[in-house]
């Protein structure tokens, strides 16, 4: 596997654990495991690139820094080759996923674009429909104007 596969593992491994669905089991069929704490070591799954996926025994206090030590495979050495196809596989994986999100992002941008015209189209209709509003107020300005100077011009002609 080249450096590209290793840059990539770097990355995916909240992924893999994701497809994993969890790495620890405390209950698991056979024999119960015991530490040298003296409690049961749950069953756990390997993500490193030397042995991604593979089932493992370990001490609970392990990552708490006050374990015991206690480490056992569940199975034999995986070859070479099969680590090789696990490695690959889990970059097929990586790049479908970060082609999903590529794409989910550029549907995104889409969108907010697209909201961004919008917004800016309703700006434009606003300020038309204000420009429409102060000519509209104009002229109804006029109109009362008008219509006051009629109503004068009615009282004059009434009075005299």
């Amino acid at each position: 596997m080249g450096d590209s596969s290793a840059s990539s593992m770097n990355g995916s491994q909240g992924r893999v654990a994701r497809l994993r669905r969890g790495g620890r089991q405390l209950q698991y069929e056979g024999q119960a495991r015991i530490c040298h704490c003296g409690m049961v070591a749950p069953l756990c799954t390997s993500s490193t690139e030397q042995n991604l996926g593979r089932r493992f025994f370990g001490c609970r206090n392990y990552q708490k820094g006050i374990g015991c030590g206690f480490f056992q495979w569940l199975d034999g050495e995986m070859g070479a080759r099969p680590t090789q196809v696990i490695n690959e596989l889990v970059g097929y994986v990586d790049r479908y996923d970060d082609g999903n999100v590529m794409q989910r992002r550029g549907i995104e941008n889409q969108v907010y674009v697209n909201v961004e015209e919008k917004i800016a189209d309703i700006g434009l209709s606003m300020e038309k429909i204000d420009s429409r509003l102060k000519k509209v107020e104009g002229r109804l300005g006029l109109a009362i104007y008008g219509l006051l100077f009629t109503w004068l011009l009615i009282v004059v002609y009434i009075v005299c």
